[in-house]
């Protein structure tokens, strides 16, 4: 999405936010597969 607003001439602002340990179950988040969709996603933005 940043990608996306920077090349359209966007500006970009950080918005605060904080994060808290569960209490209980487990993350569903895989590290290696998520990583590697994100890398295709901005691979494909910057070459566009």
């Amino acid at each position: 999405m940043t990608i996306k607003a920077r090349k359209k001439g966007l500006k970009l602002a950080q918005v605060p936010t904080t994060y808290k340990n569960r209490k209980s179950g487990k993350s569903k988040f895989k590290m290696i597969k998520m990583g590697i969709r994100y890398g295709k996603i901005i691979l494909k933005n910057i070459i566009d």
